[in-house]
């Protein structure tokens, strides 16, 4: 069984629990003795002292994780705090609970985005099939890639898929990052054409454009055309490549002729022409 955190903090809570226990019932024999209600030998008195004492060292390492320790701290989390870490850890059980708490699949939590993005991320089509049933947002984001973009960045086709059918927009993307099919073309490692041919069958813009951190403009097609431009391809790929070009390269060479103004002399209007 996976030890998850949540799985750990309940672990930590039934341990701070028996330490309670521990010194709760010396406690209890200490006060009869003092009230005169018990005449305990040396021995129980001994006894009584060691039960307390194992009482405060388990309380110890409980009291740093469930208070102390920021990575296990979650006495200021809420329902949808706790339903990332559930959906961060794979945790279908403690997912389901969460919702049922109130959990809020497409709130942005303390970590800055979503539990349904998590859950994307990770490709846990489980758990985004169980938040999308509770009304997930399915193209929320709180962070630079949108649920669909995210799995388009990871390659994951699978998830790619399950996203789309169930409404996931491929052109909705937070301002200045890029759309899915930019992901799925700048992240690409090869020539995934079954998922660009996804995205595009979807109505994915061909012509999205990405702005890099140096200004450059970037259309999903540059990114395979100049990977292709550097490294010779195998058969394989290069069929690849030409079947990607067929959805992508008209819609590359229709925008950079729109814009031959401002590219005038520029690589990009060059192998346009």
């Amino acid at each position: 069984m996976q030890l998850t955190l949540l799985t750990h903090l309940d672990a930590v809570r039934v341990m701070f629990y028996i330490g309670i226990a521990y010194i709760a019932v010396p406690i209890i024999f200490y006060l009869l003795k003092a009230f005169k209600k018990l005449k305990p030998k040396k021995a129980a008195l001994r006894l009584a002292g060691v039960i307390l004492g194992v009482g405060v060292i388990l309380e110890l390492p409980s009291i740093y994780y469930l208070y102390l320790d920021g990575e296990y701290n979650i006495s200021e989390y809420n329902n949808s705090d706790i339903l990332y870490v559930a959906a961060d850890s794979g945790d279908t059980g403690a997912i389901k609970r969460m919702i049922k708490k109130g959990g809020d699949p497409s709130e942005v939590t303390r970590f800055g985005n979503t539990a349904f993005y998590c859950a994307a991320d990770n490709g846990d089509i489980t758990a985004v099939q169980l938040m999308l049933e509770h009304g997930a947002d399915i193209n929320k984001t709180g962070g630079k890639y949108t649920p669909l973009a995210a799995a388009c960045k990871n390659g994951d086709s699978v998830m790619v898929y399950e996203l789309l059918k169930a409404g996931a927009d491929p052109d909705y993307m937070p301002e200045k990052y890029p759309s899915a099919l930019s992901c799925a073309a700048a992240y690409d490692e090869g020539y995934n054409f079954e998922l660009i041919n996804m995205l595009c069958g979807a109505g994915a813009n061909r012509s999205a454009v990405t702005v890099d951190e140096t200004g450059k403009r970037w259309l999903p097609f540059k990114y395979y055309f100049h990977k292709a431009w550097q490294t010779k391809l195998t058969e394989e790929e290069q069929r690849d490549y030409d079947k990607i070009a067929g959805l992508l390269e008209q819609a590359y060479r229709d925008w950079v002729m729109e814009n031959a103004e401002f590219l005038r002399g520029s690589p990009a209007a060059d192998a346009a022409k």
